[in-house]
């Protein structure tokens, strides 16, 4: 239902929303009270007085169903829609504990949130942290088993590149901000400009194990980017005191760029040496 609402194609990538589609609200107005309910199921926010302890085994499949279904409704957000604030944290909370949930849940969310973090909505930083996590564990290699994710490990790898492209400007973009606590056993906030190195970082290591020749081509697009990003904002700052407490010693353009050509000179000679 909420496929034929929004007008797009499951199977296409990137997924192209109807230009008449209805607004998020009205979606959610019809199938929020469900979805919510389904994507928290299992979770002390799903509203029922207990869970089931086979909750993985019979349910999980329907709530990571639910959390792609969010997911969808808030990336079909038009240019200055409004979305009421109840519904955007209720779904910034539901995705939070989607990704830290398993590979099955935050593959669900990673496959449909390809542009959702480029989009203007209001808060979105907060799930910065926890989508740094989950891309970290699948662009690793670490939670790719199709048996677990039911998607391709390429797919979904493909897909997590597309997150990490809307992801990897964020921690500049809010530089200076700490992340806010949705759950009160959240790790301690932490200012979001220390997530840059933590995000070249690992991008750089997906690079020098991915091994499908148009991921490895984004990667190298993203942290090219990643990297002149850093090298602006360093010349802009002009290294002032500020800049040098909010990062570490070694997250400069220079270290970036030279580990970086340290790894595609290395990938040159053994692995893409066949596709020069």
């Amino acid at each position: 239902m909420v496929q034929a609402y929004l007008g797009f194609d499951r199977s296409a990538a990137p997924i192209q929303f109807s230009p008449l589609r209805p607004r998020c609200n009205s979606i959610l107005h019809l199938f929020g009270p469900w979805l919510f309910q389904a994507a928290l199921f299992g979770t002390k926010f799903d509203g029922f007085s207990s869970t089931t302890s086979d909750f993985d085994e019979k349910y999980g499949g329907g709530r990571a169903e639910a959390l792609g279904a969010l997911c969808l409704i808030f990336s079909s957000k038009k240019l200055c829609e409004e979305i009421e604030t109840p519904y955007l944290a209720r779904f910034f909370l539901a995705v939070q504990l989607g990704l830290k949930a398993g590979p099955l849940l935050s593959s669900s969310v990673l496959r449909y949130s390809g542009s959702l973090m480029a989009l203007d909505l209001p808060g979105a930083n907060v799930l910065t942290p926890h989508l740094v996590t989950a891309l970290k564990s699948v662009l690793q290699e670490e939670n790719t088993d199709h048996s677990v994710t039911n998607m391709a490990p390429t797919y979904i790898r493909q897909c997590s590149i597309e997150v990490a492209k809307t992801v990897s400007v964020l921690p500049t973009h809010f530089a200076g901000m700490t992340t806010l606590q949705l759950l009160e056993d959240d790790a301690s906030p932490v200012p979001v400009a220390l997530l840059r190195g933590e995000m070249f970082n690992f991008l750089l290591s997906s690079l020098q194990n991915e091994k499908e020749p148009e991921n490895c081509q984004q990667l190298l697009a993203t942290l090219s980017f990643v990297v002149e990003l850093q090298a602006v904002i360093e010349e802009a700052d002009d290294n002032s005191s500020r800049n040098k407490t909010d990062l570490k010693d070694d997250d400069s353009a220079t270290n970036w760029i030279t580990e970086l050509l340290r790894l595609v000179c290395h990938r040159l000679i053994s692995s893409w040496s066949t596709e020069i």
